[in-house]
C-alpha cells in the first residue's frame, strides 16, 4: 500500500512524504524484509495518512509513483489549456528528476514533517523565488 503523509505544494516545487509498505516487492527486485533501524525502542509512528491505492502485482517504486504523478498532472494541465483556456506554460512543466531519501526513525520523520510545514513561511527567503 502507498500512503501520502505530510506534503505542501509550493509555487515552483512540491515537498512530500510517501509511505510504502514494508516487505512489498518492488518491480524487478526480490522481496526482502526491512527491519527497524538498530537502537530503535519503538517502531516509527504511522501518521494519519491519505491512502493512494493498493498495489496490484509488483509494488511500485518511488520512480513509478513520481512518473505517474508527473504524467497525470501534465495530462490534466494540457486538458485545461485545450478545453478551459488555461494559460500555456512555455517551459517544461516538471524538472527531469526528483530528490528522495529514506526516513529511518521518528526524530528524522518529525524533523522532515516540520520542514515541510514551515516551507511556505520561508518562501520569501528561497533563492528559487523569482520575486527576489
Amino acid at each position: 500500500m502507498i500512503l501520502l503523509d505530510e506534503f505542501v505544494i509550493m509555487p515552483n516545487h512540491i515537498h512530500g512524504i510517501i509511505w510504502m509498505s514494508v516487505g512489498a516487492a518492488p518491480r524487478g527486485r526480490p522481496n526482502r524484509r526491512i527491519d527497524q533501524p538498530q537502537g530503535q525502542d519503538h517502531p516509527i509512528q504511522e501518521p494519519s495518512v491519505i491512502p493512494l491505492g493498493q498495489a496490484r502485482g509488483p509494488a511500485p517504486t518511488v520512480f513509478d509513483i513520481v512518473y505517474w504523478f508527473k504524467s497525470m498532472t501534465t495530462t490534466r494541465y494540457r486538458y485545461g489549456v485545450e478545453q478551459s483556456g488555461c494559460q500555456p506554460f512555455q517551459k517544461k512543466l516538471w524538472q527531469r528528476n526528483y530528490y528522495e531519501r529514506i526516513i529511518r526513525n521518528d526524530d528524522e520523520l518529525n524533523r522532515i514533517r516540520q520542514y515541510i510545514r514551515d516551507n511556505p513561511n520561508n518562501w520569501d527567503q528561497d533563492p528559487e523565488n523569482q520575486r527576489l
